[in-house]
């Protein structure tokens, strides 16, 4: 539970992170809008692996780690985008309100991805380091 409550609080942490960062590209720097939230994206992405090794889930860095890391919030980011898609044309139902449901739902899943799948420490301390 704690690592959970953890998982959330550095998806809030870096969800200012990346309103401000889009919001401080595109008004201040005058970089376009897009190119500040693509901006914005990858430097949470990594935020958010950092804090996922030290704080969250608290393993050592290994750069298979990290490509899991990356694979499973590529997975999950495009089941978002499909599932918000899907649902709103077959529901017609309102478009933030099926972003949020479903966007929530997929946090659980994605939580429980990097617990049991990408953050798993034995598996690394027995198959990487002997």
């Amino acid at each position: 539970m704690i690592k959970f409550v953890k998982f959330f609080l550095s998806w809030l942490l870096t969800y200012a992170v990346n309103i401000w960062l889009t919001y401080f590209l595109a008004n201040y720097l005058l970089f376009s809008k897009n190119l500040s939230y693509f901006i914005s994206i990858i430097v949470i992405t990594l935020l958010n692996f950092i804090i996922s090794v030290l704080f969250t889930f608290k393993t050592k860095f290994y750069y298979i780690v990290l490509v899991k890391y990356i694979m499973v919030l590529l997975f999950f980011s495009f089941l978002n985008y499909i599932l918000v898609i899907l649902v709103k044309k077959y529901l017609n139902a309102d478009f933030y309100l099926i972003i949020f449901v479903i966007t929530t739902l997929i946090f659980f899943f994605k939580f429980i991805a990097y617990d049991k799948f990408v953050f798993k420490k034995d598996y690394y301390k027995s198959n990487i380091l002997n």
